[in-house]
């Protein structure tokens, strides 16, 4: 009976109009369904974003107001590096960044279009939209803006690379009269610069295609937005501000910003109303540790010293504190603008030497290579200066590959830098010159380094023969030419360590031992009246290869005698003096 009955109901199921009736009650079910779990999930949600919605590719899908607007200036920050391309006629593209033209993300504008995307419209396009949420992303509008006073800025700054630029009107330290030492208004001047009016309007246009952001612009003849009177009305905000000294405490030494420190870092930028008083971070922090320098410790790089048994030895490095890190030089920065009442307190930062101790011993100055001395009579000012240039150099050491400029390093000798005047040699005169003497000492070098293997760029040979040097193995000093210039071929540094007595000049090399160095012979060639010595020598290396190389001298047959002629007046002071 229960048979019969199924199978009259599943044939009555089969008839087109039962089976319409019971796929149209499904789908109502279907949609009754969809559009319950939509109304449920519209009014879950109220107040937060929809699902799946995105803000410049980040999903903020369910985000509160508060935690959207968060996100909202995170991707305002991040969109501030992006590209601006802007094309002048007549001019190089200007390639620049969002922030530097003002560009942003108006989050005002922003974050309803957010809160509202996907939710706009009557019912049954909001339910599509709802949909569509379940299989794709959706986009949120942003909006763009523009800071005038950024623009502004970037237009006049683009201006001063032409003919004409615009000056803007600004404070300045005055020089002369009663106003000598102290902030002054100056007057701007009209120039051209960047159409500003049509590239607020275009740059919020461009930015909302996609990015690097593409515009165009136009010059404009422009003028200064503010007067000289209103310069001066800054000056004397600027004069207040330096009025009294800034109290400072740097680690835990207390000290002060003066007035005159002060003046070196407030400047004036255009701003909406008024020109605005500003300070440099970076700057300010250069003028607090000069004048804390007592706080200040710069660090020690790690270095080589000799010790009495004549071995070298590392001497490590120390770090060294400095002022300030980004956010305490911006809050320095601030307080010199604000005038806090209490002391600004800067925290020391940490500054660690360029080169490591790992670095320094993995050197492989570990032993002397090469040493050569010369000797002199004491008491000579001439002794002070081969004293003064060896104290220079000790210590130093030439890198793998690296060369050593004698006159790069130790720089123009003059009283200042230590040296004094003494006879030298020029154009086969001596003379009187600061610094005479530091040849012996580039001879001295000049020898270490030919029997220490090394190799020559720049040397020249003293014009007249001086019988305390080897003959056709010496090198002259003047500024900044001639110079003596020594590279390093071998794997490992090479320290100068210069030593010497009342008498006495010597450079020692230290290394590792690379090359064996033999003299292999002399040879003398007539150039007019002078002399050239051709010195050869074979270098012998520990992995079995051999070379031999040159070096030259010349030398004048006589004061006042050139190669080829003998000079008319021998007693004329030179311009290029050899030591």
């Amino acid at each position: 009976m229960q048979r019969r009955v199924l199978l009259t109901l599943l044939g009555r199921v089969r008839q087109p109009k039962v089976l319409l009736a019971v796929f149209a009650a499904a789908a109502g079910f279907v949609v009754v369904l969809v559009g319950v779990a939509f109304l449920v999930d519209e009014a879950r949600t109220s107040g937060h974003v929809a699902r799946n919605v995105q803000v410049a590719g980040r999903d903020v899908s369910g985000y509160s107001r508060e935690r959207l607007v968060r996100a909202i200036d995170d991707v305002s920050s991040r969109y501030a590096a992006t590209e601006v391309v802007i094309r002048v006629d007549g001019a190089e593209d200007i390639r620049t960044e969002a922030r530097k033209v003002g560009l942003r993300i108006d989050p005002v504008a922003t974050t309803p279009k957010v809160l509202t995307a996907g939710r706009t419209g009557g019912l049954p396009r909001r339910w599509a939209s709802w949909l569509a949420g379940f299989s794709g992303d959706r986009r949120a509008d942003v909006r763009f803006e523009v800071d005038r006073v950024a623009l502004d800025l970037f237009a006049a700054e683009w201006g001063k690379g032409g003919p004409s630029p615009l000056v803007e009107a600004h404070i300045a330290i005055g020089t002369r009269g009663r106003f000598e030492g102290k902030f002054v208004g100056l007057p701007g001047q009209s120039g051209q610069s960047l159409h500003t009016e049509d590239l607020a309007k275009v740059l919020p246009q461009a930015a909302g295609k996609g990015s690097p952001v593409m515009v165009t612009a136009t010059r404009a003849d422009a003028g200064p937005r503010f007067t000289e009177a209103d310069a001066e009305e800054a000056a004397s905000r600027a004069e207040a501000l330096v009025a009294t000294s800034l109290p400072i405490v740097v680690g835990t030494t207390a000290g002060s910003l003066s007035a005159a420190a002060m003046r070196q870092v407030i400047t004036s930028v255009p701003g909406r109303d008024r020109l605005e008083l500003t300070v440099d971070p970076e700057r300010a922090a250069v003028v607090a540790t000069a004048a804390m320098a007592e706080a200040i410790s710069p660090p020690t790089e790690p270095a080589f010293t000799v010790d009495p048994t004549g071995a070298p030895v590392l001497v490590p490095g120390v770090r060294g504190k400095a002022c300030c890190s980004p956010p305490v030089a911006q809050a320095l920065a601030a307080a010199i603008l604000q005038r806090p009442s209490e002391p600004v307190r800067l925290d020391l930062v940490d500054r660690m030497p360029k080169t490591s101790d790992a670095a320094m011993a993995g050197l492989g100055v570990k032993e002397m290579v090469a040493t050569f001395s010369t000797k002199h009579p004491a008491g000579q000012p001439r002794v002070t200066n081969i004293h003064r240039i060896a104290d220079i150099l000790r210590g130093y050491v030439i890198l793998p590959g690296a060369t050593l400029s004698v006159n790069g390093f130790v720089g123009k000798r003059s009283e200042q830098n230590g040296f004094v005047v003494d006879r030298a040699i020029a154009d086969g005169e001596f003379v009187e010159d600061v610094g005479g003497g530091v040849s012996q000492f580039a001879t001295t070098l000049f020898n270490a380094a030919w029997f220490g293997g090394l190799e020559f760029g720049e040397y020249q040979s003293h014009t007249l023969y001086i019988g305390r040097y080897p003959r056709g193995r010496d090198a002259t000093l003047g500024f900044p030419h001639p110079d003596l210039t020594i590279t390093n071929p071998t794997p490992y540094g090479i320290l100068i360590w210069p030593t010497y007595t009342d008498t006495e000049i010597t450079v020692s090399l230290y290394s590792t031992k690379w090359v064996t160095v033999e003299a292999a012979g002399q040879s003398r060639v007539k150039v007019g009246s002078c002399t050239a010595y051709i010195n050869r020598r074979k270098r012998l290396f520990l992995d079995g290869r051999v070379a031999e190389d040159t070096t030259r001298a010349r030398y004048r047959a006589a004061r006042g005698q050139d190669c080829g002629e003998t000079k008319p007046s021998p007693g004329v002071s030179a311009t290029k003096p050899r030591a």
